[in-house]
């Protein structure tokens, strides 16, 4: 993510907020994603925020759950992450913005 402005407005695209936590006596912030749902809020950790830079479009809505969880397939060489879900394949991650 280029700032946490543009995070925080992918997270309210898909009705989630961010929240930078203060943990520790080394007082490092890390970043989650937070939802209400009735009484709860749900919670997804992100990342430190010292590592926000290194965080793509593809892992925050994985983490928050828009989309599945990629898995490398045994004969796969590329590398690459494939999605679980053959149909998610078909969207192309920037329609998803």
């Amino acid at each position: 993510m280029e700032s946490i402005e543009t995070l925080s407005d992918l997270l309210h695209k898909y009705g989630w907020f961010l929240d930078l936590v203060e943990r520790g006596t080394k007082h490092k912030r890390f970043a989650y994603a937070k939802r209400r749902k009735g009484r709860k809020v749900l919670t997804r950790y992100l990342k430190a925020e010292s590592r926000l830079s290194r965080l793509t479009v593809q892992e925050v809505l994985t983490k928050i759950g828009v989309l599945p969880i990629a898995q490398n397939s045994p004969d796969d060489q590329s590398g690459e992450m494939q999605p679980t879900n053959p149909t998610i394949s078909k969207i192309e991650a920037g329609s998803l913005l």
